[in-house]
């Protein structure tokens, strides 16, 4: 049985997705045999929908090969599918596959644009594979869509710092805005106290790290 709890952070919708899928029709049977048999009578047999359901089920018992298989298959049968390019992204990103995750993430925001989860996904995966810029880009995409998702401008901004120089000045606006939204985050705060030590902010630095003393007495300094 897939739980919440072992799904990773920022997929919840699509487990209640999911579960909502499940609920529409209480008689609805769907085949979620784990032997490989049976598990691949179902991916060739089954519908795009069925299919994602499949995937996420796979997914969430961390058998990211069998789900990414089956959202394969729902992507061949339904090219322009609004959620099954973005879930092999993050298939492939489990395997460690980064070249592959970014194909699968530029051919989700192709058929979704707005898909603002897809954009921060192929953020992550560009670092991945050294496209830096374009992981600006798209982590800039993503907050253009979703402006308070503070897990983009965290990882925007500790991107910036990560520049030969480093872009202090715009990281540490990211980070503040990280900061707003979600306060006395340790690691959004030691970010934001190193943007802005580099950028010459030295008292606001200080307090900024004072504040993270507070916060986790063992934290360090990024």
């Amino acid at each position: 049985t897939t739980k919440a709890a072992e799904l990773p952070v920022g997929r919840m919708r699509d487990y209640l997705a999911f579960v909502a899928a499940i609920r529409e029709d209480e008689g609805q049977e769907i085949r979620l045999d784990t032997t490989a048999a049976a598990l691949a009578a179902d991916i060739e047999e089954s519908t795009p929908s069925e299919l994602y359901t499949i995937g996420m089920a796979a997914y969430g018992r961390k058998d990211y090969k069998t789900a990414l298989e089956a959202w394969k298959r729902a992507a061949s049968l339904e090219p322009n599918h609004r959620s099954a390019w973005d879930a092999m992204g993050l298939a492939h990103i489990k395997l460690g596959q980064w070249t592959d995750a970014v194909a699968a993430l530029e051919e989700q925001v192709k058929v979704e644009p707005f898909h603002d989860q897809a954009w921060g996904d192929l953020a992550w995966a560009l670092q991945h594979v050294s496209k830096r810029e374009d992981a600006i880009a798209a982590y800039r995409r993503q907050i253009g869509i979703r402006p308070l998702d503070k897990y983009a401008h965290r990882r925007l901004g500790l991107l910036l710092l990560e520049g030969d120089p480093p872009a202090s000045k715009e990281a540490a606006a990211e980070l503040r805005k990280a900061d707003q939204i979600t306060p006395d985050d340790p690691d959004i705060v030691s970010g934001l106290g190193t943007a802005l030590l580099k950028d010459g902010e030295t008292r606001m630095a200080v307090d900024a790290f004072e504040r993270l003393r507070k916060l986790s007495p063992g934290a360090g300094v990024l």
